[in-house]
């Protein structure tokens, strides 16, 4: 139940739910296709490897770099109407994408629309997770957010199976004509639903929401071309420190704002900016790894497109089971923090093992790290759930932006560094190929790296919330709203959220006040 002064985001048809769960199918098998798309996709076009990561970097940032504007519009203009906008957003890039004409200006047509692709998934997703957290009871939030994050992971799964099947008969323009037709039927589902409260008063300017834009697009043209240009010349540092700045202002206007387009004080909420510490190390670690090994195992195995798409299914397979089993542990425990430090002890020993097993030919070596590293990424559907829980109902939607953002960006820094990692050891006898054994080898060990510190770092801080008898509090580990009345922060344990104040009761805590 919301606690006072709270409103939850009411319910949802079953339509609306359908063309949620669609929006989620259409996204996930949008980015997962491309992947096993993008060698066919840079050898049709001239690419080479730091084109294609860009193809990659420029959805994920355009995502994370207005994913805080769609998450203010779902608040002000209403959620249901934002993730309508997205979707049409959406399926006008993926038409774009799809007729982008050969030529010299090919790869700047494509990198536009892959932006534009991006922008509309950054209308829908902090939309849609609010939509969905808010229509169920507080108890079941972990097996809701794991069921949505199930079918998003579902489709991400059959994505390489479908992107090769078709790029392999079709060709690689075919992958993005498939978002049309599931769009047309998303705004079906969606056209008698409600749009969404539309508030009254003036409206807030859009105008700095977007100055994170630049910012963080020059932040990662300099990771991603600091192979190229080299860490000491005038352009990495040049790019870089401009991209900072232009961050920084964004941030201390934002601060600073009596009425802020976004809420960046919710980081200061302690279990929230923990949970959204161990989502970016995961997408830092994690996210590399899978679009490299896309091209590892087209480029060094030399499987065909369909070949590579089946041969990546179990990849994502494991981050379907990894995803539930992490919600369930989480409505179990109460608590993030075991179901995160589990998933993080799977991608570890997986990208580990995976590791050993690049310089060998067979295929079947490389099963085991692929399953367990698909494991620890389903540890996000946890981190997601109790996320939502750590902030009033009223602030999930910039919430749920908030995490977003943080998460692309940290997938699209993840995979800058690795590049750069990759690019500089590729050796100059490798041909037309644009990675060979060495250079992923070196890719995947920076992304090893940042799991051994996401590691570290969940099992310092990623609390589990006692009282002072041992036994959980009353609403689970932590799980009390910030706002809900008779509740007062617990003092005693390191990541407890709080637990009833004095004269309360509840089956979890004990008897307090004057007997």
């Amino acid at each position: 139940m919301p606690s006072a002064g709270e409103e939850s985001a009411g319910p949802l048809s079953f339509r609306e739910l359908q063309a949620i769960a669609l929006a989620s199918t259409m996204t996930s098998l949008d980015r997962t296709v491309v992947v096993v798309a993008l060698p066919s996709m840079a050898h049709g076009l001239g690419f080479g490897l730091v084109a294609a990561h860009w193809t990659i970097s420029v959805y994920v940032l355009a995502t994370a770099a207005l994913v805080l504007l769609g998450g203010r519009l779902g608040s002000t203009a209403g959620l249901m109407r934002t993730f309508r906008w997205g979707v049409v957003v959406f399926a006008l890039a993926s038409a774009g994408c799809a007729t982008v004409p050969a030529g010299g200006a090919a790869f700047v047509a494509l990198v536009g629309f892959r932006a534009l692709q991006g922008a509309g998934a950054a209308l829908m997703w902090p939309a849609a997770i609010p939509m969905v957290t808010g229509a169920f009871a507080r108890a079941g939030q972990g097996r809701v957010v794991a069921l949505f994050c199930g079918v998003s992971q579902l489709a991400g799964a059959l994505g390489p199976l479908v992107g090769g099947a078709v790029t392999g008969t079709l060709g690689w323009r075919y992958v993005f004509w498939l978002n049309i037709p599931i769009a047309v039927l998303i705004c079906g589902l969606t056209s008698r639903g409600t749009p969404g409260p539309r508030p009254a008063g003036p409206r807030p300017p859009c105008a700095k929401p977007l100055l994170v834009v630049p910012g963080v697009c020059l932040v990662v043209l300099a990771l991603q071309q600091s192979g190229a240009w080299g860490v000491a010349s005038w352009r990495f540092c040049a790019s870089l420190g401009a991209g900072l700045l232009i961050t920084g202002v964004f941030c201390r206007t934002t601060l600073r704002s009596p009425r802020p387009q976004i809420d960046l004080r919710l980081f200061a909420r302690r279990r929230f900016g923990v949970d959204v510490l161990v989502n970016c190390g995961l997408q830092l670690g994690l996210f590399a790894v899978f679009v490299n090994s896309a091209l590892y195992i087209q480029e060094v195995l030399h499987f065909r497109p369909l070949q590579a798409g089946i041969a990546q299914t179990p990849l994502l397979a494991g981050v379907i089971l990894g995803s539930q089993a992490a919600g369930r542990l989480f409505d179990r425990t109460g608590s993030a923090r075991v179901p995160v430090l589990c998933g993080l002890v799977c991608a570890l020993a997986g990208v580990g093992m995976w590791i050993a097993a690049l310089s060998s030919s067979s295929y079947l070596w490389h099963l085991p790290g692929m399953v367990l590293s698909g494991l620890g990424a389903g540890a996000q559907a946890a981190v997601t759930a109790d996320a939502m829980n750590a902030v009033p109902a009223l602030r999930r939607p910039d919430a749920s932006a908030l995490l977003a953002v943080t998460q692309q960006l940290s997938a699209v820094v993840g995979l800058a560094v690795a590049g750069t990692a990759i690019a500089t050891h590729v050796k100059a006898d490798a041909g037309s190929a644009l990675v060979d054994t060495r250079a992923v080898t070196a890719g995947f060990v920076v992304s090893l790296g940042f799991l051994v510190v996401t590691f570290c770092g969940a099992a310092l801080f990623l609390g589990r919330c006692r009282s002072i008898t041992g036994r959980r509090c009353a609403d689970g580990a932590g799980g009390h709203e910030p706002s809900a009345p008779g509740v007062r922060p617990c003092p005693f344990v390191r990541g407890c959220g709080e637990f009833p104040g004095a004269g309360s009761r509840s089956p979890a805590a004990p008897r307090t006040g004057p007997r």
